[in-house]
């Protein structure tokens, strides 16, 4: 069916949430980016900013997710390669959430910072 892919991939995200803490907080954070977002007025171009890094960080852990599944299936006993790319998978969206935040505090400090006057 043509909403088949859409099933899938809610479930895919539900399950994620469910299941993994990182992820959770990413969703959190994304919330309460949004929620400043709407407080302080961004402007289209930070919005634009804010919404890429958020799909960015959660496609990322949902991506280290499916990683992780798939090497536990086919390596569930350790071995080095197996941990190289769980590591590498984890790193990714390690630095997509460093560098995220990184854009979110470019973005929101100078709104923060001017509520407390100059």
């Amino acid at each position: 069916m043509l909403l088949d892919p859409i099933k899938f991939a809610l479930r895919g995200v539900k399950h994620t949430f469910q299941t993994e803490g990182n992820f959770r907080i990413m969703a959190v954070v994304f919330i309460l980016a949004v929620a400043g977002g709407v407080a302080f007025g961004l402007t289209p171009t930070e919005w634009a900013l804010v919404m890429v890094c958020s799909g960015i960080t959660l496609g990322a852990e949902l991506l280290n997710t499916a990683v992780e599944a798939v090497v536990d299936l086919v390596s569930p006993r350790y071995h080095a390669r197996a941990a190289k790319a769980k590591d590498a998978a984890c790193g990714a969206s390690f630095m997509a959430a460093v560098f995220s935040s990184a854009v979110g505090l470019i973005i929101f400090v100078p709104y923060i910072r001017a509520l407390f006057g100059p």
